[in-house]
């Protein structure tokens, strides 16, 4: 046991200290020996800080793992009294005393004092020195101030605790004035208890809470606060092992008081889930395989258990009864038994069924399973299950499934009564509302005044000046009342233009409508401009089928003789038709083409042959491969290759190469690239002197390659400046149109683009379409391999190319400074 009075500490009842070492040799003596904590971190012999910072003392425990140890920290010889400003915390044998912000009086020799059942022991002593804000440097102080100092600090210390003129000491023995209280929590949910004590004002005053009859072992889970007379626990997450009777108790000089107990009930939850969500049937699977398994028997019993699958149940349900176009699902179990290759099969009316989208077959965990996604009037039958393996096979009970067939077009009246009679009242009712719209509430439009229909768009512009004003404001009325934005009606004004915008139109947007334009100077009304709005049909109660409302009985005609058409087993199964094998073939040679210098060239082919045929493309008898200027695409049967930018004028051959296992074909074309003319001679306003001079300096510049090109901005100086002609004159000084018209065009343009589609757009998606369909796996399997052939001959012509304009540069050079030559 640990005595502060054997540790300089005067200040512990040697009364309570027996007593408390006799009850620890007891209970050490009860229970097995264990071992008393010890330190292995010890905390740093001096700190020094400034008033009102921050101070941090630190050390550690052996053995951190025993939850009975309890750490307090004493300041000079005395315990510390948890506080706002103190906070002490003792977890997995890390123990911290932290000071938020210190004062003078906090100067001085802290130590911390582990104990738990088996032993206590102490720390080395820390001296904290607290500088205060008003002193002086410690150089001004002599040596002779500090040993006086040192002195009034010591017999301070050998003082009694509690003298005359100690106003902190108790007055009278601890008392609770507020019971603590019940708390009922769920497991992982915090517990808060608290209490007061009096007197408030009894700075030695200790707390400590016990658990049924045991002291609370404090962490980073539980936490205690004691302050001025208010004692609180709090536990940040509950467990169910910390239900129990909860019971404060405080401590001074002149006595002990317990408060009332309180109940902590914690309900735990659900840890470990050990209800089974699988089958009977799988359990008992799973229990057969954690047995031991066939691997420990002899071998004459594993070559003698040889069980053949069987079914265990009969198909549910044993009677099906869908609607078309709905789910249907039969369900069986089945015991494997021995064989290792299981396999599942479906029949229908003794016809083995074919799975695939729509039909899916599962045999998991000892279920097996049929699922229609989605069943038609054909799927009625009876259905059996075959399971088998190498020991032998097993059929199930028959069931039976029943497909109620929908009409595939409606025809009766969907209005509930007499039909007809319903459609009269709703023409009866249409007329009355468009009496009601076009009575009383019509504005008075104007003679000549826009006549639109119910849902057009109305567009209204007003030109207004001056245009730069930035505090023009535009209000629009119609029949006098002011009109709002929002979804349907929009208002803009933007560069001297103010525009009124209606999406769509009711009736009631019929009437007179006028702005009127303000700013700091004044204000204007423009001219009033009527609109007549149409009412559309509200119920529309013509046919929209063709012939006179006859259409749906052709239709109702053609879908009872698809019904009343025998039905074989070949009409539901899906065959692919077997393509013979042939030679590559092109149904859709290249043709020629002809464009001018820098423009785009396409050559296109069509193919046909099994296996599908790999295609090359040749230019000038050497193969290209994809680059920044030839593209090469495969679609399918269709192939082209595309020239971005042709450069060299001239003739050049283009040869198509289709091979396959079977053969080879080839189709050839001609690509005919015409230079750029020069459209400079022409031209009205340019003289022909011009144009030879830029001649004579480009053949100059091709003769003279080493000489610096002339200044281009002195040839623009030397230019004789351009007469205008009157057509020059008239073309110049033409209008420009108003902002109006732009408008009005930009409108046009944006609506015509909206419904505007390329005929070539519409021609290439039909194409895609069609080759799409015919697409089979595995075509662009020998793509990867292709693009590699065809990279490594590029990098071999780019290397020939490199060759040759090495040894004509040479060339060049030798010829150019050749002696003799100027």
């Amino acid at each position: 046991p640990f005595y502060p009075q054997q540790n300089g500490f005067a200040d512990v009842d040697p009364a309570a200290a027996a007593a408390a070492a006799a009850a620890a040799a007891a209970a050490a003596a009860a229970e097995p020996a264990g071992e008393m904590p010890r330190f292995v971190k010890q905390p740093e012999p001096a700190v020094r800080v400034d008033e009102g910072d921050f101070a941090h003392m630190e050390c550690r425990l052996q053995p951190a793992g025993d939850g009975s140890v309890q750490a307090e920290w004493f300041k000079d010889g005395r315990p510390l009294t948890a506080g706002s400003r103190f906070y002490s915390s003792y977890d997995r044998g890390c123990v911290l005393l932290d000071i938020l912000y210190t004062h003078p009086e906090d100067s001085g020799q802290y130590v911390c004092v582990a104990r738990n059942r088996w032993g206590s022991e102490q720390s080395q002593p820390l001296q904290l020195t607290v500088v205060p804000e008003d002193a002086p440097p410690v150089e001004q102080f002599n040596q002779a101030a500090v040993a006086e100092l040192d002195q009034q600090l010591q017999a301070a210390n050998r003082q009694p605790k509690y003298g005359g003129s100690d106003a902190g000491a108790p007055q009278s023995p601890p008392q609770f004035v507020r019971p603590l209280a019940n708390v009922s929590v769920q497991e992982g949910q915090p517990a808060h208890f608290e209490t007061s004590v009096t007197p408030s004002a009894d700075s030695t005053m200790q707390a400590e809470w016990l658990k049924d009859g045991a002291p609370v072992t404090l962490g980073s889970r539980v936490q205690a606060l004691f302050e001025r007379g208010y004692a609180a626990l709090e536990i940040l997450y509950c467990r169910p092992e910390d239900s129990g009777r909860y019971t404060c108790v405080a401590t001074n000089r002149l006595g002990r008081a317990e408060s009332s107990a309180a109940e902590l009930s914690c309900t735990g939850s659900v840890g470990v889930v050990t209800t089974s969500n699988l089958s009977e049937a799988s359990v008992m699977n799973i229990r057969r395989l954690e047995e031991f398994g066939e691997e420990f028997k002899p071998l004459s019993e594993r070559q003698q258990a040889q069980d053949p699958p069987k079914f265990l149940s009969a198909i549910s349900p044993p009677q099906l009864e869908v609607k078309e176009n709905s789910p249907a699902t039969f369900e069986v179990q089945v015991a494997p038994g021995s064989g290792n290759r299981i396999e599942l099969a479906w029949f229908k009316d003794g016809q083995q069924l074919q799975t695939g989208s729509r039909i899916n077959s599962r045999l998991e965990m000892g279920v097996a399973s049929l699922d229609i996604y989605y069943a038609y009037a054909e799927d009625s039958g009876t259905y059996s299950a075959v399971v088998s393996s190498e020991f032998g096979q097993d059929q199930s009970a028959p069931a039976q499934l029943s497909c109620l067939p929908e009409h595939g077009v409606v025809t009766a009246s969907q209005l509930p009564g007499n039909a007809e009679q319903s459609i009269r009242n709703l023409m009866m009712l249409e007329e009355e509302l468009g009496r009601a719209r076009d009575s009383g509430e019509a504005p008075a439009a104007e003679a000549g005044a826009p006549q639109v229909k119910e849902n057009d768009q109305v567009y209204m512009d007003l030109q207004v000046e001056p245009v730069g004003d930035g505090n023009i404001r535009v209000d629009w009325f119609r029949n006098g009342q002011p009109l709002n934005y929002g979804s349907r009606v929009r208002m803009e004004y933007e560069r001297g233009v103010a525009s009124l915008h209606l999406l769509h139109c009711y009736p009631e947007d019929s009437g007179e409508y006028w702005a009127v334009v303000s700013n700091k100077a004044g204000s204007v009304e423009s001219n009033r401009v009527g609109l007549v709005c149409h009412a559309g049909d509200a119920v529309v109660t013509q046919s929209q089928l063709p012939g006179d409302s006859q259409g749906y009985k052709k239709l109702e005609e053609m879908e009872r003789e698809w019904r009343e058409a025998p039905v074989t087993e070949a009409d539901y199964q899906f065959s692919q038709p077997q393509e013979p094998q042939s030679t590559p073939q092109f149904d859709v040679v290249p043709e020629a083409n002809t464009v001018c210098e820098g423009y785009t060239a396409r050559f296109l082919v069509k193919l046909s042959g099994n296996p599908r045929p790999r295609v090359s493309w040749y230019i000038n008898d050497l193969m290209i491969a994809q680059t920044s200027n030839y593209k090469i695409y495969n679609d399918g049967a269709i192939n082209y290759l595309e020239i971005l930018r042709c450069k060299e004028p001239g003739e050049t051959r283009v040869k198509a190469v289709a091979r396959n296992q079977l053969g080879e074909a080839v189709a050839e074309s001609t690509l005919t690239v015409v230079p750029t003319e020069d459209f400079r001679p022409e031209l009205k306003h340019v003289q022909l002197a011009v144009v030879k001079e830029a001649n004579v300096m480009q053949s100059h510049r091709l003769a003279h390659p080493l000489e610096l090109p002339e200044n281009n901005f002195k040839r623009l100086l030397d230019l004789r400046k351009v007469q205008r002609s009157d057509e020059l004159e008239t073309k110049i000084g033409k209008p420009k149109a108003s902002i109006i018209e732009f408008r009005k065009v930009e409108r046009e343009s944006e609506i015509k683009s909206r419904l505007f589609k390329d005929p070539e757009v519409e021609q290439a998606e039909m194409m895609y379409l069609s080759t799409q369909a015919g697409l089979k796996g595995g075509h662009y399997a020998g793509l990867m391999e292709v693009q590699e052939v065809h990279e490594m001959q590029l990098q071999q012509h780019k290397e020939q190319l490199k060759a040759e304009a090495r040894a004509a540069e040479a060339a060049q050079n030798k010829q150019q400074f050749a002696p003799g030559q100027p």
